[in-house]
């Protein structure tokens, strides 16, 4: 639009603006720069020592350094001879063993005809006209009187039609003898080569009876077994390695971690030999869910007595052998995870599951007679043996440098560990193709440790973070007997009754 040259000029946004205060520089307005602790590098590698929590009391924590559990064997009994006396029944009343008309007979049952060795195997197949398929081994003279527990069936219309077996539990000592001698004496056998001092002869009850006849004028007759039995150190799956506690560089607070542990035992008591052990427990321990829980895999062997063992008069040190191996233990995983945290102290709780993973254990011999001698396995055990241990923890730290800590945990063998005897000495046979003889449990333990400890020196900023002297206590506590199996004179299992160890 026109404008009047006369009108007065309008002033210009520089001129109209209200004037603000000066701003000072910016080298003059003071930083808000938060304060940067000091020891900031030690916290952040406790942190990632602990899966990435901060924990000012509980940082600081050390690991229990355990008690160890050795490795170990225990002395069990095999059998390298069994010979049966045979006693005709000759008195109606079944009141004695024949009264001096007839020897008694000692007889080693072939291997080929191994179901003849229990009264078990015989009475299917006694008769009037029945032979033992055995080799004879001599008499016992001047036959001794014995009292049976009831009298035979008497023979009639109203004998039984099969045969009946009678249980004979306390047969004269004179037939001990006679079996004792022949084991230590008989040249056809190879049990005399064995040492005096490492053997026993013992009655099996369970195998032995008085066999009577069906029909009107069935027989009756008394089969008693004995056993030759060496003292022998028996090693079960993993004993050799040994059972490495969970105590034994353990925390019960999770946490990030790889380690090699190394244990070195010096004559471990295998029963009764003795050996080195080197063990190495290599392991990892890895958090999750920001460090509340963790799971540590342990995965120990060792330089130890092999699985395989053999025994024989040839061999030294009581007959067995010491042939030694890398031994491959049982592994264990491990859960824990945190219950209650606070600044100064925590719970936890988990379980570790040992797993079956050492080699079987299989134990050679030879059987009894020098005019067929063969190489032959006597025992056989199957790692089957599954451990539950839960176990509850805490820790109480009330500044950084002193720390306490605790743990209880139950051990329960859930299934047992299945063994297997060659009863008959039976040749070409192996594994679970023995006779089964039972199961060896390990007995249900409750374990309790305590540790306290201060730091004289700490510094995770170094190479060397810290130095601090522990003192701890732990104690062992069977809640039950150890209970070997019996099985034909043979104890497989340790025969410790209740065990307590602190």
């Amino acid at each position: 639009m026109p404008v009047d040259p006369q009108s007065p000029a309008l002033p210009t946004p520089s001129e109209s603006a209200t004037q603000l205060p000066a701003v000072p520089p910016a080298a003059q307005i003071p930083a808000a720069i938060p304060e940067i602790p000091a020891d900031i590098g030690a916290r952040i590698a406790r942190a990632e020592a602990r899966g990435g929590r901060v924990s000012e009391g509980l940082s600081n924590v050390g690991y229990l350094l355990g008690d160890g559990c050795a490795p170990n064997g225990f002395s069990g009994q095999v059998s390298v001879g069994r010979i049966c006396i045979t006693v005709p029944i000759t008195d109606s009343s079944g009141s004695i063993f024949n009264n001096n008309s007839t020897a008694a007979l000692l007889a080693g049952v072939n291997p080929s005809a191994a179901t003849f060795n229990s009264v078990q195997g015989v009475a299917p197949s006694f008769n009037s006209s029945y032979v033992l398929p055995s080799t004879n081994l001599g008499s016992v003279s001047g036959t001794p009187p014995t009292n049976l527990e009831q009298a035979p069936p008497a023979s009639g219309p109203y004998a039984p039609s099969g045969s009946t077996v009678m249980p004979v539990t306390n047969p004269p000592s004179a037939f001990l003898a006679a079996a004792d001698n022949a084991f230590r004496t008989n040249p056809n056998l190879t049990t005399g080569g064995y040492p005096t001092a490492s053997m026993q002869t013992k009655f099996d009850p369970a195998a032995s009876g008085v066999v009577t006849a069906p029909g009107t004028s069935g027989p009756s007759q008394a089969f008693l077994y004995y056993d030759y039995l060496l003292n022998s150190p028996i090693i079960l799956p993993g004993y050799a390695v040994g059972f490495v506690k969970l105590t034994e560089n353990f925390s019960p607070l999770p946490r990030d971690r790889v380690y090699m542990n190394y244990s070195y035992f010096n004559d471990a008591n295998f029963f009764p030999t003795r050996a080195d052990v080197n063990r190495f427990m290599p392991g990892f321990e890895k958090t999750f869910f920001d460090g509340w829980t963790s799971i540590e895999l342990r995965t120990p062997f060792a330089a130890t007595l092999s699985n395989n063992q053999q025994f024989g008069p040839d061999q030294q040190n009581n007959t067995v052998s010491e042939y030694r191996d890398i031994q491959f233990g049982n592994m264990s995983l491990i859960f824990k995870t945190l219950l209650v945290e606070r600044e100064t102290w925590a719970i936890t709780a988990g379980l570790q599951t040992m797993l079956p993973t050492a080699p079987n254990v299989q134990l050679g011999g030879q059987t009894m007679f020098v005019s067929q001698t063969k190489s032959i396995q006597s025992v056989y055990a199957a790692n089957e043996s599954v451990h539950l241990m839960p176990f509850i923890g805490s820790v109480w730290a009330p500044n950084s440098r002193f720390f306490n800590q605790a743990l209880l945990q139950i051990d329960r063998d859930a299934n047992g560990t299945p063994v297997y005897v060659n009863g008959n000495q039976k040749p070409g046979i192996s594994g679970r193709q023995l006779d089964y003889a039972g199961r060896v449990f390990y007995p249900t333990f409750m374990y309790l440790s305590f540790g306290t400890g201060y730091w004289l020196y700490k510094d995770d900023t170094q190479n060397f973070t810290g130095f601090s002297p522990v003192l701890e206590l732990h104690v062992n506590q069977a809640l039950e007997e150890f209970c070997p199996v019996q099985y034909q004179g043979w104890q497989l299992g340790p025969n410790l009754g209740t065990v307590s160890v602190t």
